[in-house]
């Protein structure tokens, strides 16, 4: 299981809203791929009838639904739905596609935008470019920011403090 950076602050503290405690479980399901109730309880330090309310309602929601393992959850489609929509519209459209393939274009190249989440890279939108050798990554796609040219980027403009925390 790969390592999952949320930054989850306490629940116990009562500033913490409801609604920000449901991102978090959206938000730790999404990364899990599946989550029970004893995960969300120990992850956010909250009691056992918060979470099962929490779940309940993200599930009449259409955020989570139970997956195929007994007591555990997946994110469910109105989530998946609000993803989809987001991905294929929040850039595809816009005047930053548009530059994308006006550089595909001229270079005959794959252009890919991607965005530094964590020690990530999340491409969010590319235009293929007519060249036979090409990577193309998926809008949503995360990577390592040492595994691609676009992280390297991000990498190499990283003060010294924030190389330091990368690497450790």
């Amino acid at each position: 299981m790969r390592k999952v950076e949320i930054p989850v602050p306490k629940m116990a503290e009562p500033e913490v809203s409801p609604t920000e405690r449901a991102f978090h479980i959206i938000e730790m399901t999404a990364q899990l791929g599946r989550v029970s109730t004893v995960d969300i309880i120990t992850a956010l330090g909250i009691p056992k009838t918060t979470a099962h309310r929490l779940v309940s309602n993200l599930e009449e929601l259409g955020f989570l639904e139970h997956g195929i393992e007994r007591g555990r959850y997946q994110v469910g489609p109105r989530l998946l739905e609000l993803a989809t929509n987001v991905l294929t519209t929040a850039f595809s459209h816009g005047p930053v596609h548009a530059l994308l393939m006006e550089l595909s274009r001229r270079t005959s190249e794959t252009v890919s935008l991607g965005v530094m989440r964590g020690s990530e890279v999340v491409y969010v939108d590319s235009a293929i470019g007519n060249s036979p050798l090409t990577l193309n990554f998926q809008k949503g796609h995360r990577t390592p920011l040492h595994c691609t040219s676009s992280g390297r980027v991000f990498l190499a403009n990283m003060d010294q403090k924030q190389l330091d925390a990368y690497i450790s």
